[in-house]
């Protein structure tokens, strides 16, 4: 099957001549050096020792327990078997991504589907935990759940939010389909489809709608959209379409530039908005249950 394009970031297509960098690794299946994550009594150290630094530790834990319980609460919205069955699904994707919140960003290590994650570790916050939420759905209705991880806003308390950063499909393992960061913002669509969209200022845009059929493992194009220079001066923009994701003029049917931004308007008022469980209310496993 054709590699799918993802929206990388703009500048990295033109430190590569405009060469088709932009594809990503879609439908692979993920994979974790376990050696190379702290282990659960690690965690529990450094959140020792932090608590003992300060005595204002007192206070925020008391605005974590509020937090945590509100996350109890939400995952009773799910019958606790079906909440069980699929985080046992996808342990090893939730344990990783707990690890590596709770590791902070000196220990951060990209892997496939951290990127957006990581963006926020790395920018030192402390309350990834609770900016990061995961939940799931059966996007395109063939049985098989998909985890979906993405944003929560900062304050919050409904940890609603449109933003995704990782989606996962499971076929005898998970498999990364989708993966969103600041520059390639991923959503969910009404109709179980995704729409993702990233630039690079005025002359480079690309918008795509992808779905994932019934029992695959890689999502397939609908639509791509992107914009285009149409001359070696830069000097005029062109707006293209075609369906089989190719980032090439060549292949594909110039657009008026109102219809290519009324497209887009049009996709972004399909956009889901979900409802995660916050990284807080994840019990961490260590291991498989069966």
């Amino acid at each position: 099957m054709k590699r799918i394009i993802t929206l990388l970031g703009m500048s990295a297509i033109l430190m590569c001549s405009l060469c088709g960098c932009m594809r990503g690794r879609r439908g692979e299946t993920q994979t974790y050096d376990t050696e190379s994550i702290l282990t659960e009594e690690d965690i529990q150290e450094n959140v020792h020792d932090d608590e003992m630094t300060a005595t204002t530790e007192d206070v925020e834990d008391e605005s974590t327990e509020k937090i945590t319980d509100k996350a109890t609460e939400q995952v009773g919205q799910m019958a606790d078997e079906e909440y069980a069955e699929y985080t046992n699904m996808y342990y090893e994707i939730l344990d990783s991504m707990y690890q590596m919140i709770c590791a902070g960003p000196e220990d951060y290590d990209y892997i496939d589907g951290t990127n957006g994650i990581g963006e926020l570790i790395m920018s030192g916050d402390d309350n990834v935990l609770e900016q990061v939420g995961f939940t799931f759905e059966d996007v395109n209705q063939d049985g098989t759940v998909e985890l979906i991880i993405g944003a929560i806003y900062e304050d919050d308390t409904t940890y609603q939010s449109q933003t995704i950063y990782t989606v996962y499909t499971y076929k005898d393992t998970p498999h990364l389909i989708l993966e969103g960061w600041s520059r390639n913002r991923c959503y969910l669509l009404e109709d179980g489809t995704f729409y993702s969209e990233g630039s690079a200022g005025a002359m480079y845009s690309i918008f795509e709608n992808v779905k994932l059929e019934s029992g695959a493992t890689e999502v397939s194009y609908i639509d791509y959209y992107f914009s285009h220079e149409k001359d070696e001066n830069f000097e005029e923009i062109g707006f293209y379409h075609n369906q089989t994701g190719d980032w090439e003029v060549s292949v594909s049917e110039e657009m008026e530039e109102d219809a290519y931004w009324a497209k887009s308007a049009e996709y972004s008022e399909k956009i889901k908005t979900l409802t995660f469980y916050p990284f807080t209310s994840y019990e961490y496993t260590g291991a498989h249950e069966d």
